[in-house]
């Protein structure tokens, strides 16, 4: 197996390889390297890149994921689906989201300043009815504290992440779309509704946070949603993904994959 770089006109003419030499290559030509060797200066990948497509029977245990005290709320369990998928079930208590929710996340190992952030997900929701979720970053492993990153009763939002940045959708708001927010050091920033209703299909979603903390987000490959000041931009993230119930009746939320990346430090 190898692996093929198509070279661009944005790319090096000259590529350095992991042995210290290096491979000229014209414009529009490409490079052909046995399998697993890296591209970039003395072998460093220019990119800390992480993916988990949830194949196999459970989760990593790199994982920290928590659910809330009702007993019919379920932690994240893979669903041995075809390419892999991943489940948080929200318990069935109705009002409270200590007793409701369903969080998973991975690893504060992220920062914004590092340039380049991004996730990239693909998600199912069971029921956009009486349901709320969010996917983005956060400053707080599950098993440390139990939240939903963000909140949104009528018009009015909680942050209950001190960092925090991703997509809201909450249908005890009065309006019930998706919305872009963010909160950096417990100021929150200017949220913004995308107007876009979910549904149960699948969708595609990429957040990418620049490096001094701006936010974009992509719903299935269109931007959406650009959030100024969505997160502080030293301050070490987690990919989550939440879910908590608004009724008495269990709630769940499928994820295909998730991929997070960001410059190498």
């Amino acid at each position: 197996m190898v692996y093929t770089t198509k070279v661009y006109k944005s790319d090096p003419d000259i590529l350095n390889i992991d042995d210290g030499g290096s491979i000229e290559v014209a414009e529009g030509g490409s490079i052909v390297l046995p399998s697993g060797r890296n591209l970039g200066e003395k072998g460093v990948p220019s990119l800390v890149e992480w993916i988990d497509d949830f194949l196999g029977d459970v989760i990593d245990d790199s994982y920290s994921a928590a659910k809330g005290s009702d007993g019919q709320g379920v932690i994240a369990t893979i669903t041995q689906a075809a390419c892999g998928v991943v489940r948080l079930t929200a318990a069935d208590e109705g009002s409270s989201d200590a007793a409701n929710l369903s969080v998973l996340t991975h690893g504060l190992n992220w920062k914004a300043n590092q340039g380049n952030l991004t996730l990239v997900t693909r998600f199912k929701l069971e029921s956009a009815a009486n349901v709320a979720f969010f996917i983005g970053f956060t400053d707080v492993l599950a098993t440390t504290t139990l939240e939903a990153p963000f909140t949104l009763a009528t018009t009015s939002y909680t942050s209950n992440a001190s960092d925090a940045c991703g997509i809201l959708y909450d249908t005890a708001a009065t309006t019930d779309t998706i919305r872009a927010v963010g909160v950096a050091a417990d100021t929150d920033a200017t949220h913004v509704d995308t107007s876009l209703v979910p549904d149960t299909s699948w969708h595609t979603l990429r957040i990418h946070v620049g490096s001094t903390g701006t936010m974009t987000v992509y719903y299935d490959g269109t931007l959406v949603a650009t959030v100024a000041a969505a997160v502080t931009a030293t301050v070490a993230l987690t990919p989550v993904v939440a879910i908590t119930g608004r009724t008495t009746t269990t709630k769940y939320i499928d994820v295909d994959y998730l991929a997070v990346r960001a410059t190498r430090a």
